[in-house]
């Protein structure tokens, strides 16, 4: 079995403030780039299950934002291109048009009705539907 060094404390520099070209945004004085190499070399082990927590609620808080903002671009009636990133893959590229609504996500009817689509009609997240100009 390998036994990981003990890690001295001249294994870890202290942090310094960024000097980089000014382009580089900090909080507190610290980069990015020092945060993420805070977290890769083990400084912030006794802290990973709450950094991982925040991170996760803040993925999630941005991804619904990110949905609502492109729902307020959608209309019934619309006709619309399912994106790259839908899913099932057999999806992808199809078009259609918005029937309506459920819960958030947005029922397309589709142009050319596809296995797995009950009466050709789907429910697709905001996100991963594009309006088609015209």
């Amino acid at each position: 079995m390998v036994v990981p060094p003990t890690l001295s404390p001249a294994a870890h520099p202290p942090v310094r403030p960024s000097t980089g070209s000014g382009r580089e945004s900090t909080i507190d004085g610290l980069s990015a780039n020092t945060r993420v190499g805070l977290v890769t070399t083990g400084r912030l082990d006794d802290h990973l299950g709450a950094l991982t927590a925040a991170i996760a609620q803040r993925q999630r808080h941005r991804v619904r934002a990110a949905s609502n903002q492109a729902a307020a671009l959608l209309d019934v009636g619309d006709r619309v291109r399912m994106s790259s990133s839908i899913r099932p893959l057999y999806l992808r590229g199809a078009t259609g048009t918005i029937v309506g609504w459920s819960g958030q996500s947005a029922v397309v009817r589709l142009d050319v009705p596809t296995r797995g689509a009950v009466a050709g009609e789907v429910r697709c997240p905001p996100l991963g539907l594009s309006v088609i100009p015209g």
